[in-house]
């Protein structure tokens, strides 16, 4: 009994699941990777608190704020650029230390926890944007001015640790210097009232989404090789397409991070902006390689194994296309012949004619027998 050869419609859909797989798996490693990071409090501080020593982030924040700082404050108009620059080095050189680096930490993770903890609830939306307050600058800042005689010496300012102590900085400004400062002074933006309706729908159908990635790059890997006759051909095939499923996902995350930091820097918020995106689409690629040696090693081990001396047809193929011998049973086993009896088998022996068997004549009654004269 043979092995029957596949039909070529079973090839195809064998085919065509198995590149369903292939996308599915990388889709599903994609969903739980954002879903592990941007929902993730611990994982994204981790990421964010990186992002306070790089250079555009320095250089945005400290410009910007030490612009907005100095152009309320009523002073000669010829001094302010000088002011301002001075300003800007001063903030600059304190967010290159260990301190503001802990302050970033915990501002970020402050703002992280309380966007997760609406997105998951379903609480009334609050009338305030959720916002990462940077009062640690402002308070180095003010203190900065107030070494050089620009504010009063006996304003008492806030704890940099305190997580409103921008709030009360604003507060302190306007009453002790009659400074028309805006509500959103020393906070970064993550998400406005308007759009927390509709992230809150967008983060319930991810999580549905995330799921059913998972579930669907399970059950068309599990189908492919189920119908695929040579299993370990089909190992071999996921773990090629997977390969070059990831490659695929990372030069298309390479090109999405690009456009994006182009838009952002022409919208003048490349610096913090641009930097977060680009931590997060870091770790993105370290997850894409460890799936991309996972798909190598899996399609190396699976030719490794073909070139095995064990018969495909015995090894890892389904039940229904293996002949399976039966146990001869002793009865119709027979013995090994002997020389003599090959011989036998190869020249019967012939047996001699029977003998025929003949009757007596009987004597006739009316001759007498014949008599010899002597």
């Amino acid at each position: 009994m043979t092995t029957g050869k596949p039909s070529r419609g079973r090839t195809v859909l064998v085919v065509i699941l198995g590149i369903l797989a292939c996308i599915a798996i990388t889709l599903s490693a994609t969903t739980l990777w954002v879903h592990q990071i941007v929902l993730n409090t611990d994982r994204y501080v981790s990421v964010v608190s990186r992002v306070a020593a790089d250079s555009e982030v320095v250089e945005e924040v400290s410009t910007n704020l030490a612009e907005r700082v100095v152009e309320k404050i009523e002073i000669p108009r010829l001094v302010k650029p000088l002011l301002q620059n001075w300003l800007q080095e001063q903030i600059a050189t304190f967010m290159e230390t260990d301190a503001f680096a802990d302050g970033w930490a915990a501002a970020n993770r402050a703002a992280h926890t309380a966007l997760v903890r609406i997105l998951r609830s379903d609480s009334v939306l609050p009338d305030e944007p959720v916002t990462i307050s940077v009062s640690q600058l402002l308070v180095i800042g003010i203190e900065k001015l107030q070494e050089v005689g620009v504010v009063p010496d006996d304003l008492q300012l806030p704890d940099p640790a305190d997580s409103g102590g921008a709030e009360r900085i604003r507060e302190i400004l306007v009453e002790r210097l009659n400074l028309d400062i805006p509500s959103d002074f020393g906070q970064i933006t993550i998400v406005r009232p308007a759009r927390l309706e509709m992230a809150r729908q967008l983060v319930r159908i991810f999580d549905l989404v995330t799921l059913a990635s998972v579930l669907l790059a399970v059950g068309l890997v599990a189908l492919t090789i189920y119908l695929s006759r040579n299993r370990r051909r089909a190992v071999l095939f996921l773990g090629i397409g997977v390969a070059i499923a990831v490659l695929a996902a990372m030069a298309s995350t390479a090109a999405i991070g690009s456009i994006v930091g182009s838009a952002l820097a022409e919208a003048g918020a490349r610096g913090t902006l641009g930097a977060i995106l680009s931590a997060l689409l870091g770790t993105l690629a370290s997850a894409l390689t460890v799936l991309l040696v996972f798909g190598a090693v899996a399609a190396l081990g699976a030719w490794v194994m073909r070139r095995s001396p064990t018969p495909p047809q015995m090894a890892l193929a389904p039940a229904d296309t293996v002949p399976i011998p039966s146990a001869p049973s002793a009865e119709t086993v027979p013995a090994s012949p002997s020389a003599g009896a090959r011989k036998a088998a190869v020249k019967p022996a012939t047996k001699p004619p029977a003998k025929r068997a003949t009757k007596p004549r009987a004597k006739s009654p009316g001759k007498p027998p014949r008599t010899t004269s002597s």
